[in-house]
């Protein structure tokens, strides 16, 4: 499994307030726009004109692939297992007292090794992708102002 966004598709994302981009993933430039701009994701105003406009941000980002592997450690499953014996109900004497399980430098890097393998081996097996909503590359950001879809129709001249 790779974390790496060399192999990954570029998508296209919308922003009000390009921190938080809840408009996406779009095939295209123009598939995002146009969602955006009937979503009303974006910041309503007045052009110099009068008229009303909408106001959004698009990037085109990718959103790496997490591998499960990167985030179990043998340390961690050590102190886990170490508290996990602690509040249980197999230690009841005093002279009980962590860690219970004792492992060299050398045997924490074994397991190490053989977590990240049986991580790698479990989730290629199943077939399983893990992303988060943070984008691991983003290229081509824009500030984007259309004509307000949803602004009052105005009344000027109609009389």
């Amino acid at each position: 499994m790779t974390s790496e966004t060399s192999n990954l598709a570029w998508e296209w994302w919308a922003s009000r307030d390009a921190e938080i981009y809840r408009i996406g993933p779009c095939k295209s430039r123009d598939e995002v726009i146009a969602e955006a701009t009937h979503a009303g994701e974006g910041i309503e105003g007045t052009a110099e004109d009068g008229s009303h406009i909408v106001t959004f941000y698009i990037v085109e980002a990718q959103r790496g692939n997490l591998r499960l592997a990167d985030w179990i450690g043998a340390e961690d499953a050590l102190e886990r297992a170490d508290e996990s014996v602690a509040d249980s109900d197999v230690t009841g004497s005093e002279a009980d007292e962590p860690p219970y399980f004792k492992a060299t430098p050398d045997q924490e890097a074994d397991l190490a090794a053989r977590l990240r393998r049986a991580c790698d081996d479990w989730q290629e097996a199943h077939g399983l992708t893990f992303t988060c909503a943070t984008f691991s590359a983003s290229r081509n950001e824009e500030t984007i102002t259309v004509p307000d879809p949803y602004a009052p129709v105005s009344s000027v001249g109609s009389e």
